[in-house]
C-alpha cells in the first residue's frame, strides 16, 4: 500500500504542477478536468487488487495473443472475488509538421468495450498532451500531461458498445517527425462464481487501424497465466481390492477432490455420477475384471486407481422335486413323456419305478382313491404309448431352484 501511496503522490504533484500552468492560460474547462483527474488516479490507486489474492490457476487461450484475436481466459480463485481483468496493447505513430506543430494522430475503429463497469485507459509518451475523441459521445476528453514526456487519460463506465477512437494532440519534439508511442488498456472486473471458477473474453478481432502482429498483454489480478501442476486425489472406496462377488453387476463408488476443480471421475471409460463424492455401476464377466477410476481436473490432469473384482456365479446344488396328481377312482394307464424337464430323482409308487434312459418307461396304475401323489424323478420319453382307458389329465408340480414352482397339465 505505501507504493501506491508513492505513486498516488507524485501524480497529485506533478498534475498540480500543470495544473497551475492551466489556470494561466485561463482554461477553466481544463482546470475543472484536471481536478477530476487528480480523483479518478487516487480512486485507481487505492483500488488496485493486490497481488496475494486468491488466484490458483488460470489460462489464456490462445498462449501468445496478438490484437486481432479472440482471447478466453478461465482460471479459479476464491469463491465470489472479484478479480481485476486487464488487457493491454501498445502501437506507435509518427508525428507531423501540422500548422508549424508537429502533432500526432492515431484512430482505432470498431474497439469492443463490455456494458459494466469497465476503463479504457491511454499512457502516450512523446507527447505534450492528449486529446481523446469518441465517435459515441463527440466531445474531446482533455488531460494535462505528466511531466514533459507524457500524458495519460482514463475514463471509466463507458457504455457498452463498439467504439471509434481519435486519439491524437502536440509531440515533444516541435522541431522534426517523431515516435509517439501509445499503450492502450482496457481492464474490467470480473467476479467468481460460488465455486471460485471465472471466465472473461476479449474480442478484438474487428478492431482496425492497428499495427499487424501488436502483442496483446492479458492479466488477472496483475498476474500472468498460472499453470496447475497439482494431480487431483482419488480414491476408490467400495468394494475392496481383490474381492469375490457373486452378482455380474455392482456399484463402485469412491472420492477424488482437487486443489482447482474437478471436471469429471470416469470408471472404466464410463463417467460417475458425481466427482468428489462418485459412484457408478458396472457389469463384470466371470472370472477376474480389472476396474479402472480416472480423475480429470480442469487443467486435464489425471489421476488413475485399478482394483481387481473377481466374479462367480452360484452353483445350483438345489434338487428339485415331482409332485404327479390324479383324479381317478378306477385303474388308470398314466403315459407321460416330461419332455421339458430334465432332473433325475426316484418316483416310488404302488407299481414301479421310472427310469430316465428311456429303456423302462414303465406305466404307473396308481391306487384306487381320490387322489393319489409320488415323489419323482424326471422320466425319459416313452418309446412305446400305453393306451388310456378314458379321457383324464395328470397335472405335473415342479419345485425347482429358488422356490418357483412349475404346474404342468397333460391330458391322459
Amino acid at each position: 500500500m505505501s507504493e501506491n501511496t508513492s505513486i498516488t503522490q507524485r501524480i497529485i504533484q506533478s498534475t498540480s504542477r500543470n495544473f497551475q500552468k492551466t489556470i494561466d492560460r485561463s482554461h477553466t474547462y481544463s482546470a475543472i478536468k484536471a481536478y477530476r483527474i487528480i480523483g479518478i488516479f487516487i480512486l485507481i490507486a487505492l483500488l488496485i487488487p493486490s497481488a496475494s489474492a486468491a488466484i490458483t490457476q488460470w489460462q489464456i487461450t490462445p498462449e501468445n495473443p496478438v490484437m486481432g484475436d479472440v482471447v478466453a481466459v478461465t482460471g479459479h480463485a476464491a469463491p465470489s472475488e472479484v478479480i481485476n481483468a486487464k488487457a493491454v496493447f501498445t502501437d506507435t505513430t509518427i508525428s507531423a509538421n501540422k500548422d508549424g506543430k508537429f502533432r500526432y494522430e492515431y484512430t482505432i475503429s470498431k474497439v469492443k468495450i463490455p456494458d459494466g463497469d469497465n476503463r479504457f485507459t491511454v499512457n502516450a509518451n512523446g507527447v505534450n498532451d492528449i486529446y481523446i475523441k469518441v465517435q459515441l459521445s463527440g466531445i474531446p476528453i482533455w488531460s494535462p500531461s505528466l511531466g514533459n514526456d507524457g500524458a495519460t487519460i482514463s475514463q471509466s463506465n463507458i457504455p457498452g458498445g463498439t467504439y471509434n477512437i481519435r486519439i491524437y494532440g502536440i509531440a515533444t519534439d516541435s522541431t522534426a517527425a517523431s515516435t509517439v508511442t501509445l499503450e492502450i488498456i482496457a481492464q474490467q472486473p470480473i467476479t467468481a462464481d460460488s465455486n471460485g471458477k471465472f471466465v472473461y473474453n476479449y474480442d478484438s478481432s474487428s478492431t482496425t487501424g492497428i499495427t499487424p502482429g501488436r502483442p496483446l498483454s492479458v492479466t488477472m489480478n496483475g498476474l500472468g497465466p498460472i499453470s496447475d501442476t497439482t494431480v487431483p486425489s482419488l480414491s476408490i472406496n467400495n468394494p475392496v481390492n481383490g474381492v469375490t462377488v457373486t452378482t455380474s453387476q455392482i456399484t463402485i463408488s469412491g472420492t477424488a477432490s482437487d486443489n482447482v476443480a474437478l471436471k469429471n471421475v470416469k470408471v472404466n471409460g464410463i463417467i460417475a455420477t458425481g466427482t468428489t463424492s462418485w459412484n457408478a455401476k458396472v457389469t463384470l464377466t466371470e472370472g477376474s475384471n480389472t476396474i479402472t477410476a480416472i480423475a480429470t481436473d480442469t487443467s486435464d490432469i489425471t489421476n488413475t486407481e485399478t482394483i481387481t473384482v473377481t466374479y462367480t456365479p452360484t452353483t445350483d446344488t438345489y434338487t428339485p422335486t415331482v409332485v404327479i396328481t390324479t383324479n381317478d377312482t378306477t385303474d388308470t394307464t398314466i403315459n407321460t413323456t416330461l419332455d421339458e424337464i430334465t432332473e433325475s430323482n426316484t418316483l416310488n409308487t404302488s407299481s414301479e419305478s421310472l427310469k430316465k434312459d428311456g429303456t423302462n418307461n414303465t406305466a404307473v396304475t396308481p391306487a384306487k382313491s381320490n387322489q393319489t401323489q409320488a415323489q419323482t424323478s424326471l422320466p425319459e420319453k416313452s418309446t412305446t404309448p400305453t393306451k388310456v382307458a378314458s379321457a383324464r389329465y395328470i397335472s405335473v408340480t415342479i419345485v425347482a431352484i429358488f422356490g418357483f414352482i412349475y404346474i404342468m397339465k397333460r391330458r391322459i
